[in-house]
């Protein structure tokens, strides 16, 4: 029983990252899902390979629990920033 609950920790703690691009023009109305992924490497990979950072718009990633996503979820990444923008351009 006790190898079932750890099994059961193990899922529900299990963080996901969240890939969306927004034009910058239009903020928050215009949020588009483009992925979920197991790591923040991965969704940055999938940006750069996607060619997903142009002009007009930017870049997101959010980390949250699994089971919990509205609550916990917390910004990681944005090309508003400019060490971030870097990583995409490069």
């Amino acid at each position: 029983m006790k190898q079932k609950i750890d099994l059961y920790q193990e899922v529900t703690n299990k963080m996901i990252y969240t890939l969306w691009t927004t034009d910058i023009w239009l903020s928050t109305a215009s949020l588009n899902l483009e992925g979920v992924f197991s790591s923040k490497e991965n969704a940055i990979n999938y940006a750069k390979k996607a060619n997903l950072l142009h002009q007009d718009n930017q870049v997101l990633i959010y980390q949250g629990e699994l089971d919990n996503y509205e609550l916990s979820e917390q910004k990681k990444f944005s090309t508003e920033f400019d060490k971030d923008r870097i990583l995409l351009a490069a």
